[in-house]
């Protein structure tokens, strides 16, 4: 755990052999104790991916970690109710689920073609609000997090494009 934003946020590491072996049940097991805590952890998992430092690669782009992402959201499609806002987690989460095309890359800096998937947006509000209602959220938290979903996908997509 660690303070960023002035909130304390929870960073799963995930390991590269669990990426590449797809294995994903070490992270259900801690939304499995999320969930349990009714929602402690509500904004606040940042996901770190472990042994891709040195791959030029957005996160995003990198086969084995969208494939990681997508059985994850297949298993959970509330996880963007934990996800972290502030960290672009829940931005690089949103790319590994949909269509995304490298058109150019220079000086370190890459220009990609994103597939603005609207259904997909309005599918993983749905399923997060509805999570937040059956965890007992008020309407105004639940407001507050399609908001928080909303802008954290749509507001950072034209700086990506």
């Amino acid at each position: 755990m660690f303070n960023f934003h002035n909130k304390i946020h929870f960073v799963v590491r995930v390991a590269k052999q669990d990426i590449k072996h797809g294995r994903v049940n070490n992270f259900m097991k801690i939304l499995d104790k999320a969930e349990q805590q009714q929602g402690k952890l509500k904004n606040q998992v940042i996901l770190e991916f472990q042994g891709y430092d040195h791959d030029p690669r957005e996160v995003y782009e990198i086969p084995e970690i969208r494939k990681w992402v997508q059985k994850v959201y297949r298993q959970k499609p509330h996880i963007f109710y934990y996800l972290c806002d502030f960290s672009e987690t829940m931005l690089i989460a949103y790319l590994c689920l949909v269509e995304v095309k490298v058109v150019a890359a220079s000086g370190g800096r890459t220009k990609c073609e994103v597939e603005l998937n609207t259904d997909l947006i309005t599918e993983i509000i749905l399923y997060a609000t509805n999570y937040a209602i059956q965890s007992g959220d008020s309407y105004t938290k639940v407001i507050t997090l399609a908001n928080r979903i909303k802008n954290a996908l749509l507001g950072h997509l034209p700086q990506i494009i």
